[in-house]
C-alpha cells in the first residue's frame, strides 16, 4: 500500500474545483471522483491608517476597502463602541469594488461624518471579519472647538464683568448686586437659594442631540457654582447653564450643580440625562487556562511564567471583547422575536482587571422599545447562554467558558425583600416583588396584603429607589416599608382575603373584629374590603346573613374616632351602609311572615307583605332600648305601638303602599331598621368641622319598600323621635333630618329638605316627611347668643315679600317693556332703550329666581335653573352700569367725542358678558350650580366668590361713583343756572330728591345692602331689618320702574289712556291723544335742544368758529339796522327771532373780547346740560312742559303751530 500525496504551488482561487485521482499498475487502474478543493482567503485591509484633523463644525468620511473569502462584512468602531443605530452625525455606505487578489471579492466602506464637534475626538477602527477571521485598522480623528464667545452681546448689567465659559457665561457682580446678569440690588447678605426650586428630574433625548440643564440661584455675596457628573467635579463648568453639546455612552449620566457664598451652600436634586431607547445588561464572562492558552498567540505559550503567561494586556483585552463582539452581534441578529438593534458589547469602564483568569465583566448596549421587560430580559440572557457555547466551539475546548450574573446595567433586576410580622411569625410576613427598574428611578410596590388585585379600601405602598451610576451600574438602595407593618390583626386579616371558603372567611372576620381594641383604621378598612369581596355569596344566605349581621354588629361598636379616620381615608361607612342595605333587602323570609334581627347596636325588621291584602293598611314601628343595646333590653320591637317609653316609632300611611305599587306585584318586603349611633352615616370629615356644632341627637330610624323609591307623597309619614338625654339640655334647635344618599357627590351628608316639625316638647319630636329613608334628629349644640336662626313666622313673611313682590314686580316689567316698545316716541329715545335693555334684563333675573328656590333636589334641573340665574343677574347689573355709563356721557361729558352707537355697545355688553363668565363656572364642573347647603340652585365654592360676588361688587361700586359725580355735576350746574328765590330753592330741592331716587333705582344702589345682611350680624333685629329691606329694595325693584317710569310720566299715562279708548272703540279721543304725544315730542325735541346746540356753537384747537344759521331777517341789513334791532328786541318777549339777533351780538362782541365768547360758552354748556337734565326729567323726574295742565299743554301747542313753523322755530345752518 502506498500514500499518495498532492501538492500545489502558488494556489489561487482559480484552483477551487472537484477533482478526480486515476491509479494504475499491471493489474488494471483505479478511480476516485468528487476530490473537492475549496479555497478560503483571511480577510485583508488595503488603506492606509492616517489620522484626520477637522474644524468644528466640518464634514470629511473615511474609507476602509477589504477582501476576503468568503466576503467580509465591514464595522466601523468608534472609541470601541459601535457605529449605527443612535448615530445622527456618521453614516455609513457599502459598496463592491475590484479585486486587489486574484478571485477575492473586495469591498469598500465609507464613513461619512456631518458637523463634527471636539466630542468626536478619538480612534475610529475599520473591523473587517468573515469565517476565516478578523482585520482591523484604526484612524484618528481630532476636531479644533471653534471658540465661541458669550459675552460678545454683554449680559451683564451694573458694572459686571462676563467671564466666558464651556456653556455659558459668568458675571462677575460688583458690590452690592447679584443673579445672573448682575440686575437685582442686593440690601442685606443672603445665602445661595434655588430660584426655582428643582425637583428629581430625568431628560430622554436622542442619541447625539444637545442637552441644557440650568441650575439658576440667587444669594449675595453672588455664589459660585460648580457642577459634578456622577459625583465627579466637571473641570471649567462654573456657570448656572451646562450644556451637553452631544449625548452619547459617555456623556450621559447623574448631573448636578453647587452653589456657594459665605454663608452657606447649597446642592441641587440630581438631573439624570438617559438616551432615548438605549438598555444595557452586564455579565460577567471567567475563561479556563486552557481557553486562554488556546488564545493567546505561539509566542506568548511559549513564556514559562504564569502570571506572566495570562497577564490581562489592553492588546490581548481588545483581542478577546472583539471576538466576544462578533459572535454576540451573529447571535443576536438572529432573534426576530424582539425588536431591537445591536449596538456593542464591550468591557466595563470601571473594570481592574490584572489576569485574563479573572472574572471579566462586559456591558452589552441594545436600543430596544421593548426595554424594562421580561421578554427582553430573557432574550438576552439567552444570548449570553449561546455565546457561551459558541466561544467553547471556537476554541474546541469543553466547559472553558463560565458566564453568569446577566442582569440590567443600566437599572435594578427583579428582587425579593421581606417585611417581617411583628411577631415574626413567617406565615404573615410580606413578600415584595420589586421589578426591574430603571437607574435613579423610583419603584412602587403595594403592600401585599391579600392575593393580586385584592383592595383593602386605602392607599398602603412601599418604595425603593434605584441607585448607583452610569460607570459602575445600577443597585438598588434599601426598601423604604414602613407602610407595609401592618399589625397582626391586619395580617390577618390580610391571610383571610386568599381563603376560598366564605364560610371561614366570615368565622375568621367575626373572631377578629369581636376585640376592639385590635380594630385600627387600616384593619376596618380591610375589615370592610373582605365585606364586599363576599357580598354576592352573603346575600340570599341565611346562615351567611346572620354572620354578617353579628360582624357589622362588632364593627358598629368600635371607636368612633377610629370610625371617623378610617371613614375619610376608605369611605368606610358609606361601604359598609351599602352592602348592609343590600343584604337586609335580600334577607331570606317566607311571605307573610316578620323576621325580627337583634343585635347590640341596631334592629332589623323584614315584612313580607300581600299587596292585594295589604295595600291600604297602616304601618308602624316602636323602637325601645334600656341603654345596654337593643339585644339586652327586654321586648325592644313593637309593630303595634305598645313599646312603653319608647326611643323612636315611624308611622307609614296605608295609602303609601297603593300609590306606588301595582296591581301586578303580588308581594313586597317592608325593611325598617334602627341604629343606637351614626357611624355608617358620617359626612366627609370637612363638613364634620363646618356642621360641628349639628348633632345627632336620637336613634336612627329608617323604613323602605324594597326595590322601590318612596318620595313626594302627599300624606305625610310621621316619625317620632326621643331627644337624646345628655345632649338636649344644651341644644338651641332641633331638625327633623334624612340621610341623602346623593348629597356631597354621592358621599351622603344630612339634610332636611321634605321634613319639617310637626310638634316638638321638651322631650320628643314629632316630623313628617314625605319619602322613606333613614330619620334623625339633628340638634343644634350652638349657644343662644351664637345662633342667627330667624324665627318661623318671621322667615315665612319675608318669603311670602319675595315671591309676591318677584311676580308683582314681572308683571309690572311686561308691562312697562311692552309700552315702550310699541310707542315710538317712547322707544326712540335713548332713555327708552335702555329701559327696555334693563326690564328685559330683571324680568329673566325674577322669573329665574323664582324655580331655583324649588328646583335643587332635581339635580340636571337646577344646573339649568342656576345658570340662568347667574346669566341674568349679570345681565341685570351690566345694563345698570351701561344706564350710568351712558347718563355720566350725556350729563358730564356733555363734548364726549364718542358718543354714537353707545346704546348698541351697551346691549352687547349686557347679554355677550355674562354668557363668556357663566361659561368659565359651568365648564369645569356642571355640579358647581348645585348649592346643597340651602338647596339653592346657584354657584357654589370659589365660582360664588369670582364668578358671582366680584362682578356684582366691581359694578355696584361703579354704580356709585357714577352716581356721585352725576349728583354733584347736576347740583353745580343748577346752581349756576337757577335763580333765587324760595319757591325756586324749594323746586331745586324736590327735583334734586326725585333725582337721588330716581338714580338709585336705575342703579341698583339699594342691592348693596344684601351684602351686609348676608353677613354674620349679632345683633338680631338690625341684621332683619337688613334682610327685609333687601327683600323690599329687590324684589320690588320693578314695581318701583313701573311707578317712576311709568305712572308719573304724563307721556306714558296718555299712551295707556289712549290704549284704553282703542280697546273701548273711543277712537276720536284715541286720536287727539296720539296728537298731543306727537305735538309735545316734535316741540321739545326741536326747540329746546337744537336752540341751545345753536348758542353752544363749534370750537376747535385755540380758534373758535360760531356757526352761521339762517335768520327771518333781510340779507341786506346794515349794521346801525342790526344795532336797532337788538335794542327793540330787548322789550320783546323771548321769541326765536330775538334770540336770533342777541347771537349776533354776541359774534360782535367776540370780536372785540375773546374771553367775554368763552363765558358764552360756559353759559351754553350749562343750558345744554339743563336740556338734557331737563330730557331726563321728561322722562324720569320732572317735566317742564308736564308742569301745567295736560289740556292746556296741547293748546298753547297747537297755537304755536298756527303761527310758526318748524324751521322758524330754530334757524338752520346757512
Amino acid at each position: 500500500m502506498r500514500l499518495v500525496n498532492i501538492s500545489f504551488t502558488n494556489i489561487s482561487v482559480s484552483d477551487n474545483g472537484t477533482y478526480q485521482l486515476t491509479m494504475k499498475n499491471l493489474a488494471g487502474e483505479d478511480t476516485i471522483d468528487n476530490i473537492s478543493l475549496n479555497i478560503k482567503a483571511l480577510p485583508q485591509i488595503y488603506s492606509t491608517v492616517y489620522s484626520i484633523l477637522l474644524q468644528e463644525g466640518d464634514s470629511s468620511f473615511i474609507e476602509c476597502k477589504a477582501d476576503g473569502l468568503p466576503l467580509p462584512s465591514i464595522t466601523w468602531l468608534a472609541n470601541r463602541r459601535q457605529i449605527g443605530a443612535f448615530s445622527n452625525t456618521f453614516t455609513i455606505t457599502t459598496v463592491a469594488t475590484d479585486s486587489v487578489r486574484q478571485g477575492v471579492p473586495a469591498v469598500t466602506s465609507r464613513l461619512n461624518a456631518t458637523d463634527l464637534l471636539p466630542t468626536h475626538n478619538g480612534s475610529y477602527e475599520c473591523v473587517v471579519e468573515n469565517q476565516e477571521g478578523t482585520a482591523r485598522i484604526q484612524y484618528n480623528i481630532s476636531v479644533i472647538p471653534i471658540s465661541l464667545s458669550f459675552c460678545d452681546h454683554h449680559p451683564c448689567s451694573n458694572g459686571g464683568t462676563c467671564v466666558n465659559g464651556p456653556s455659558g457665561y459668568l458675571c462677575i457682580c460688583t458690590e452690592g448686586w447679584t443673579e445672573r446678569n448682575c440686575t437685582k440690588f442686593a440690601t442685606e447678605k443672603s445665602s445661595p437659594q434655588f430660584l426655582s426650586y428643582n425637583r428629581t428630574l430625568t431628560f430622554y433625548r436622542e442619541f447625539g442631540s444637545t442637552v441644557l440643564l440650568s441650575c439658576p440661584v440667587t444669594g449675595y455675596p453672588q455664589p459660585s457654582i460648580i457642577w459634578f457628573k456622577d459625583d465627579v467635579l466637571l473641570v471649567g463648568a462654573i456657570t448656572e447653564d451646562y450644556e451637553i453639546k452631544r449625548l452619547d455612552l459617555n456623556t450621559r449620566g447623574i448631573y448636578r450643580c453647587n452653589a456657594t457664598n459665605e454663608l452657606g451652600s447649597i446642592k441641587s436634586d440630581d438631573m439624570t440625562v438617559k438616551i432615548k431607547g438605549l438598555v444595557q445588561y452586564q455579565a460577567n464572562i471567567t475563561f479556563s487556562q486552557k481557553y486562554i492558552r488556546s488564545f493567546i498567540d505561539q509566542e506568548f505559550r511559549k513564556k514559562r511564567q504564569v502570571e506572566e503567561t495570562f497577564k490581562a494586556t489592553e492588546e490581548r483585552l481588545n483581542k478577546l471583547i472583539g471576538t466576544m463582539n462578533s459572535e454576540m452581534r451573529k447571535i443576536l441578529s438572529t432573534n426576530k422575536s424582539i425588536d431591537f438593534n445591536y449596538i456593542s458589547l464591550e468591557l466595563l469602564s470601571s473594570s481592574n482587571i490584572n489576569s485574563l483568569l479573572d472574572s471579566i465583566t462586559v456591558v452589552l448596549s441594545l436600543e430596544s422599545k421593548s426595554r424594562g421587560t421580561a421578554e427582553l430580559t430573557f432574550a438576552v440572557k439567552n444570548a449570553f447562554s449561546l455565546l457561551n457555547g459558541r466561544l467553547e466551539a471556537l476554541s474546541h475546548i469543553s466547559d472553558s467558558v463560565h458566564v453568569d450574573d446577566v442582569r440590567r446595567f443600566d437599572g435594578c433586576p427583579t428582587e425579593q425583600t421581606t417585611n417581617p410580622s411583628p411577631n415574626d411569625d413567617p406565615s404573615l410576613a410580606f413578600i415584595l416583588n420589586w421589578q426591574e427598574t430603571d437607574l435613579t428611578q423610583v419603584a412602587t410596590l403595594r403592600c401585599p396584603c391579600g392575593p393580586e388585585g385584592f383592595d383593602i379600601g386605602v392607599v398602603r405602598n412601599a418604595t425603593r429607589r434605584c441607585g448607583g451610576n452610569f460607570k459602575t451600574g445600577a443597585v438598588w438602595e434599601p426598601p423604604i416599608d414602613e407602610a407595609c407593618d401592618f399589625s397582626i390583626a391586619a395580617r390577618k386579616l390580610c391571610s383571610l382575603a386568599s381563603l376560598q371558603n366564605p364560610e371561614k372567611v366570615l368565622a375568621g372576620l367575626e373572631n377578629i373584629t369581636a376585640i376592639s381594641s385590635d380594630m385600627g383604621p387600616l384593619e376596618l378598612s380591610i375589615s370592610i374590603s373582605l365585606i364586599d369581596n363576599l357580598k354576592s355569596e352573603i346575600t340570599g344566605n341565611t346562615e351567611l346573613t346572620d354572620s354578617y349581621f353579628t360582624i357589622a354588629d362588632n364593627i358598629i361598636s368600635i371607636d368612633s374616632d377610629v370610625f371617623i379616620e378610617s371613614n375619610e381615608e376608605s369611605s368606610t361607612s358609606k361601604r359598609l351602609l351599602q352592602s348592609f342595605e343590600t343584604i337586609t333587602e335580600n334577607y331570606p323570609i317566607p311571605t307573610d311572615e316578620t323576621t325580627i334581627v337583634l343585635r347590640r347596636r341596631f334592629i332589623v325588621v323584614t315584612q313580607g307583605l300581600n299587596v292585594s291584602r295589604d295595600r291600604n293598611n297602616n304601618f308602624s314601628l316602636s323602637i325601645a332600648t334600656n341603654g345596654n343595646g337593643f339585644s339586652n333590653t327586654n321586648h325592644p320591637v313593637s309593630l303595634n305601638n305598645n313599646v312603653t317609653d319608647p326611643l323612636a316609632s315611624i308611622f307609614i300611611p296605608g295609602s303609601i303602599l297603593s300609590n306606588v305599587i301595582s296591581e301586578a306585584t303580588s308581594t313586597i318586603r317592608l325593611i325598617q331598621t334602627a341604629f343606637d349611633n351614626d357611624l355608617l352615616f358620617l359626612r366627609r370629615s370637612s363638613l364634620l368641622n363646618k356642621w360641628s356644632h349639628l348633632r345627632v341627637g336620637s336613634i336612627l330610624i329608617s323604613a323602605t319598600f324594597a326595590q322601590h323609591d318612596i318620595s313626594n307623597q302627599e300624606d305625610l309619614i310621621t316619625i317620632t323621635l326621643k331627644k337624646d338625654k345628655d345632649l338636649k339640655a344644651n341644644a338651641t334647635g332641633v331638625y327633623c333630618s334624612f340621610w341623602d344618599h346623593s348629597s356631597d357627590d354621592y358621599y351622603g351628608n344630612w339634610s332636611n329638605y321634605g321634613c319639617s316639625v310637626l310638634h316638638e316638647d321638651s322631650d320628643i319630636v314629632i316630623c313628617g316627611c314625605n319619602h322613606l329613608t333613614t330619620f334623625a334628629l339633628l340638634l343644634d349644640m350652638l349657644p343662644n347668643e351664637g345662633t342667627n336662626t330667624p324665627p318661623l313666622p318671621y322667615q315665612k313673611f319675608v318669603s311670602s315679600v319675595t315671591f309676591l313682590g318677584c311676580a308683582v314686580s314681572i308683571l309690572c316689567l311686561v308691562v312697562i317693556i311692552l309700552t315702550y316698545s310699541i310707542e315710538k316716541h317712547l322707544r326712540n329715545t335713548n332713555n327708552g332703550k335702555l329701559l327696555i335693555n334693563m326690564s328685559c334684563a330683571l324680568v329673566g333675573l325674577y322669573v329665574s329666581f323664582i324655580p331655583a328656590s324649588y328646583a335643587a333636589p332635581i339635580e340636571e334641573l337646577c344646573v339649568v335653573v342656576g345658570a340662568f340665574l347667574h346669566y341674568f343677574f349679570l345681565a341685570t347689573f351690566l345694563s345698570m352700569a351701561s344706564e350710568a355709563t351712558i347718563l355720566y356721557v350725556e350729563l358730564v361729558k356733555v363734548f364726549a367725542k364718542s358718543k354714537h352707537g353707545m346704546i348698541i355697545k351697551a346691549v352687547i355688553v349686557t347679554w355677550v358678558t355674562p354668557f363668556f363668565i357663566v361659561g368659565l363656572t359651568i365648564a369645569p364642573n356642571y355640579k358647581n350650580y348645585v348649592y346643597e347647603e340651602s338647596k339653592f340652585c346657584r354657584p357654589t365654592q370659589w365660582q360664588f366668590w369670582i364668578g358671582f360676588i366680584s362682578p356684582f361688587v366691581m359694578i355696584y361700586l361703579y354704580n356709585w361713583i357714577m352716581f356721585l359725580i352725576i349728583i354733584v355735576s347736576l347740583f353745580k350746574q343748577q346752581c349756576r343756572t337757577r335763580g333765587g328765590g324760595n319757591s325756586n330753592l324749594q323746586t331745586s330741592f324736590k327735583k334734586q330728591v326725585l333725582l337721588v331716587i330716581t338714580l338709585s333705582i336705575l342703579f341698583g344702589l339699594a342691592w348693596g345692602i344684601g351684602l351686609v345682611a348676608t353677613s354674620s350680624i349679632s345683633i338680631q333685629w338690625l341684621r332683619y331689618t337688613l334682610e327685609l329691606s333687601f327683600v323690599i329694595a329687590a324684589g320690588l325693584q320693578g314695581i318701583l320702574i313701573f311707578i317712576f317710569y311709568g305712572l308719573r310720566i304724563s307721556k306714558v299715562r296718555k299712551t295707556w289712556l289712549k290704549w284704553i279708548y282703542i280697546v273701548t272703540s273711543q277712537h276720536v279721543k284715541a286720536v287727539e291723544i296720539d296728537q298731543s304725544l306727537r305735538t309735545t315730542y316734535m316741540i321739545r325735541r326741536s326747540t329746546r335742544l337744537k336752540q341751545s346746540t345753536y348758542k353752544l356753537g363749534t370750537y376747535a384747537d385755540t380758534n373758535v368758529e360760531l356757526k352761521k344759521y339762517k335768520l327771518p331777517l333781510s340779507q341786506s341789513t346794515t349794521a346801525n339796522s342790526y344795532s336797532s334791532s337788538t335794542n327793540s328786541s330787548a322789550t320783546t318777549a323771548d321769541t326765536p327771532l330775538a334770540d336770533s339777533v342777541k347771537e349776533r351780538e354776541k359774534v360782535v362782541h367776540f370780536i372785540d373780547n375773546n374771553d367775554k365768547l368763552k363765558e358764552d360758552k360756559l353759559t351754553a354748556t350749562d343750558e345744554h346740560r339743563q336740556v338734557v337734565d331737563d330730557e331726563i326729567d321728561s322722562r324720569q323726574i320732572t317735566d317742564v312742559v308736564e308742569e301745567n295742565d295736560a289740556s292746556q299743554e296741547n293748546d298753547a301747542s297747537q297755537e304755536n303751530l298756527e303761527k310758526i313753523s318748524i324751521s322758524d322755530l330754530v334757524p338752520e345752518p346757512v
